[in-house]
């Protein structure tokens, strides 16, 4: 399951998952592709933050819906406006890890390629909040 295999990540952040807020959703999809963009925004979030990663998920009137938040410093305005374009990095912030700069323009590729979207906002009170929401979903109760 997904908190299985959050396990090789640092134990200096704590991730949170509300395991209750849907936790009978079948996200249709390329599973490995699909877990690549799961796997990236986690990783960011870490990356961007000394404190706490937040993973909440719903349905709701554009299917499955996915939030990764953290509590760093945010990205600056000039940033997110073109965080998904290849080779985006944040101006503000030192790298915990190396990187390409393509994660997230191939997470917007692979949110595509699913008739998803993806997007990145500020949250007010400080941190960042990358949201993906895939159309092709459904509960168990929709398996019949």
């Amino acid at each position: 399951g997904v908190v299985d295999s959050l396990k090789h990540l640092p134990a200096s952040n704590i991730i949170a998952i509300d395991k209750n807020a849907a936790p009978d959703i079948e996200v249709l999809g390329e599973y490995t592709l699909l877990w690549k963009v799961f796997q990236n925004l986690i990783e960011n979030a870490i990356a961007h933050t000394s404190g706490n990663v937040f993973i909440t998920w719903s349905m709701n009137a554009d299917g499955f819906m996915c939030s990764v938040n953290d509590n760093g410093p945010g990205i600056d305005d000039a940033t997110l406006g073109k965080i998904f374009a290849k080779h985006a990095h944040f101006e503000k912030q030192d790298y915990k890890r190396p990187h390409s700069g393509l994660g997230l323009s191939i997470a917007r590729a692979i949110m595509a390629i699913h008739s998803g979207h993806i997007r990145a906002e500020n949250i007010p009170s400080g941190g960042a909040s990358f949201i993906f929401t895939l159309p092709h979903c459904r509960t168990h109760s929709d398996k019949g």
